[in-house]
């Protein structure tokens, strides 16, 4: 069964068909801040519940806002077993989409204001049946112990009902973006070098190697500036897969129309795959581990926040690129941090099973939830003025053999 996409809710971000959501110390991508939870699905678009996930760096200077507690509501109130359990059947039972955000992606183990209790997101995985891209944080200077003791609570907890739903974990989220130049410039939060990031890699294979979970693939999650930079390459030949996150929005010093984020998509794609090309000398699968529009929100250089672009870029780069096709964590399911001026969420505040937009995909798009509605012509309203510059494509990034190479190992997720 191909891996299907996530939606990222609020603390969990899910695979094959998931939504995203941001746990409660978001990040900020060149100046701008996300959430760390996310939820998703299994078969073709992903969303993140918790870092407004994973964008590209951008050169943009707005103000940075506080690193918020994980796994948190939005009024910062922690999550409980119940709210996550709302989200990830909320995420199920979208309307258009066939019920294929099933699975969530999280961005640490650990419940907030402990050291290595279990994410209570884990208990509500399990009753709800929810697959899990695991989180282990990697910055903050505590090391990564007390994210491997929950992981292995859980284990002992559930076994096989938690371990079966475990489709990657990613030791680290931007960490190196935010320990780079741009990311101390734009105040993104204490982040983490190559190095260290390697040395918790190692130490996360050799906890579990013995474990029921030593098989599940390990990666690491950032933006493609990171990715490119050859002082990080010892990352890339230490993982199993690269997780990008892509926000066209933020690409602030480029043509971020979002007419053109399919053409921002294809660089930042490339750039990763050269960089994996020159530390390897093969491949690795790539995951687009974040990825959306805001429906509202400020300008970002050439970048409008409006629920049509939110909608236009669901279509144009969800359903005809990714949903079905690739590992796809979508942000996000709904908001969880009030200071975030640009809001991503696709479903309305206080309602989860209220779509801010049409979430069935235009025919043939292939998303595994396709309706019977052709896709719309032209540019979305609000940038009809604003689309007559297009960047130039490159032919082939995302290629079917690229995508074939990803689906192929995540075959064996449900």
């Amino acid at each position: 069964m191909l891996l299907k996409s996530v939606l990222i809710a609020s603390s969990l971000v899910t695979t094959s068909l998931a939504l995203a959501s941001p746990h409660d110390g978001h990040h900020h991508h060149d100046s701008h801040s996300k959430d760390d939870k996310s939820i998703g699905a299994t078969t073709a678009p992903t969303t993140s519940e918790g870092t407004a996930q994973y964008p590209s760096v951008s050169s943009g200077a707005s103000t940075p806002t506080p690193t918020p507690k994980k796994e948190s509501n939005d009024d910062w109130s922690h999550k409980t077993v119940s709210d996550f359990e709302q989200e990830f059947t909320a995420a199920k039972s979208l309307a258009g989409t066939n019920g294929q955000f099933t699975s969530v992606r999280l961005f640490s183990c650990v419940k907030p204001e402990t050291d290595d209790e279990m994410t209570p997101a884990f208990e509500a995985a399990v009753k709800t049946n929810t697959s899990i891209l695991a989180g282990v944080w990697a910055s903050g200077g505590k090391g990564i112990e007390g994210e491997m003791s929950a992981l292995k609570k859980a284990i002992e907890k559930w076994g096989s009902k938690f371990t079966d739903l475990l489709i990657g974990v990613s030791v680290g989220s931007e960490d190196l973006y935010r320990s780079s130049e741009a990311g101390k410039k734009n105040k993104a939060g204490e982040g983490n070098s190559a190095e260290k990031i390697v040395d918790y890699i190692k130490a996360f294979r050799k906890a579990f190697e013995k474990s029921p979970i030593a098989k599940v693939p390990v990666g690491h999650v950032d933006v493609w500036k990171a990715w490119k930079d050859p002082s990080n390459k010892a990352v890339i030949e230490a993982v199993d897969w690269i997780g990008l996150d892509a926000y066209a929005y933020y690409d602030d010093d480029m043509d971020n129309y979002v007419t053109n984020a399919s053409d921002l998509l294809d660089m930042a794609v490339a750039a990763t795959e050269k960089a994996i090309k020159e530390a390897t000398g093969s491949s690795r699968p790539i995951w687009l581990t974040e990825i959306g529009w805001p429906v509202s929100g400020p300008e970002w250089n050439k970048g409008v926040a409006s629920v049509k672009n939110a909608k236009y870029f669901w279509d144009d780069i969800g359903c005809r690129r990714l949903f079905n096709k690739v590992p796809t964590f979508w942000y996000t399911l709904r908001d969880s941090n009030p200071q975030n001026e640009m809001k991503f969420a696709i479903t309305e505040k206080g309602d989860l099973n209220k779509a801010r937009f049409e979430l069935g995909c235009p025919a043939g798009s292939d998303s595994g939830f396709d309706s019977d509605k052709a896709a719309a012509t032209g540019a979305p309203d609000v940038d009809q003025q604003r689309a007559g510059a297009s960047s130039a494509k490159i032919p082939g990034v995302m290629s079917c053999t690229v995508l074939a190479v990803v689906v192929g190992l995540c075959a064996a997720w449900v």
